[in-house]
Order: C-alpha cells, then structure tokens, then sequence
C-alpha cells in the first residue's frame, strides 16, 4: 500500500512537472501579423488524423497591388497567377478548388498517415539518417531543438524560385512587395512542440485540425535561423526517482517488520 501510494505520488510529480507548459504563442484571435501585398507558401502540414500534406500557394492581394484598378496591371496580375498555375500543373502538382485570378493552391503529396507516406516516397524502413537534433536536458524534462532548413532557398529547378521569380515580374512589384512563407504544421500541440516562429494558430480542417507554426520572411530580407522544441519527459530521471522511492518504501517495510517481531 505504502509503495502505490509513493508511486503515485512521483507520477503526479512528474506529470506535473512534465506536462505544466501551457499554450505558448498561440494566435488568440487578435491582429495578424503585417504581411505583404503578395504572398508565396510551402506548407508541410501533419494533421490530428495522421494525415500528411506537402502543398505551395501563391495569394496576390490586388487592391494593394493595384489601388487604381488600372487595367494593364489587373491583366499582369492574372496572367501571373496563370503563369505560376501552369508552373505547378507542369510537376504534376493537383490545383485546389479555391484557386481564382488571384489565388492558385496546389497539393505537392498527400498521403493518409506516415506508412502511406513511407510508400509514396520509397523509404524501405532500413535508410539511416543522422538526427541534427540537439538534446538539452533538465530532472524531469528532456528538450529536443530541431533547426528547420527554410524551403526559399534559392535553389534554381526549385518551383519556390520560379514562382518567387514570377511574382517580380508583375510591373511596379518590388522585393519589399512580397513574403516568402513556411507554415509548418503538426499535430502537437505548443505544450509539446515550440518554436521560434512569429505566428502560431489552428487550422482546421473539418474534423482534423494541425498546429501552424508560421516563418514568414519578406525577400527584402534574409532568413533567420528557425527551429523547433520538443517537450518529453526524461525518463531516466523518472526511473531513478522510482527506484529510490521503493528502495526507501522497502526499507520502511522492512524497519516495521523487525520491529514487531521484536515486539
């Protein structure tokens, strides 16, 4: 009795501890962040279901970029979304439903949950990779920080550059006129997974939601350096703290038991 009883205690301490965090950063529903007349996304996003999706947008918000509704401009500006919807249709990427004159999404891969996703990229369960993870260590908590590589990375066959390269094509668009965006999506929630990003909300969709973390640089600027923060329990902590206790709880049994033999 006396040992359930302390190993209760210390997993109620430890999940105390452990699990404490509350939402950080979390969009309450209040102003958004300032953002550009044109904005270019990669998104990877891994909803509450499982479910994984690689996707790119571009969003052109033309009263900003056309104040006078000249005519010429209008034109360039649909003819660019065109451009940049060809560009993904060019790499087989699936157009959403919402796309318009001013709106183009396409889905790069979708995929049910991680197995499917395995599949669909031809991962065998036997590739080996190095994790560039970096564990910072407390008693009761082990954090992992993962830096994230920024997906606007200048690479020339990437589709990023042509679409970012489209953009500036529009007449009068400067680099001052457009943000370059990451929305990393998951299904922990802030008290699991942090960041450094700006912006943090949920996205829901339908019943399935996923947890945006969102690193949106203006091309006027250069990317920082981004990365995640995974809360976990320290487990070895949790076990010594275990053995200690029904050590101590042991000895105490023992103690009462001597003495009343000898009583």
């Amino acid at each position: 009795m006396i040992s359930g009883v302390v190993v209760a205690a210390v997993y109620a301490v430890i999940a105390l501890t452990t699990f404490g965090i509350g939402e950080r950063q979390l969009y309450d529903g209040g102003s958004a962040p300032d953002y550009a007349p044109i904005e270019l996304s990669y998104n990877y996003i891994t909803y509450t279901s499982g479910a994984v999706e690689y996707s790119v947008q571009a969003s052109f918000d033309t009263e900003r970029l056309n104040p006078d509704s000249d005519v010429d401009t209008a034109a360039a500006i649909a003819d660019t979304v065109q451009k940049i919807r060809s560009a993904f249709e060019a790499r087989g990427y699936a157009i959403g439903s919402g796309s318009n004159s001013e709106f183009v999404t396409a889905t790069i891969l979708y995929a049910s949950d991680l197995t499917e996703l395995d599949i669909m990229l031809g991962n065998d369960g036997y590739a080996t990779s190095s994790s560039s993870a970096v564990v910072e260590r407390e008693f009761w908590r082990q954090d992992y920080v993962i830096p994230l590589s920024y997906p606007f990375d200048g690479d020339e066959d990437s589709v990023l550059t042509e679409i970012t390269a489209l953009a500036m094509q529009i007449p009068g668009v400067t680099i001052e006129d457009v943000d370059t965006v990451y929305n990393f999506g998951s299904y922990y929630s802030t008290k699991t997974l942090e960041s450094n990003a700006g912006y943090v909300y949920i996205l829901n969709n339908g019943s399935d939601k996923s947890y945006i973390h969102e690193f949106r640089v203006n091309l006027s600027d250069e990317p920082g350096e981004y990365y995640l923060v995974q809360h976990s329990p320290n487990s070895v902590s949790a076990y010594i703290v275990l053995i200690v206790f029904a050590l101590v709880a042991g000895g105490a049994v023992m103690l009462i038991s001597g003495s009343r033999k000898r009583a």
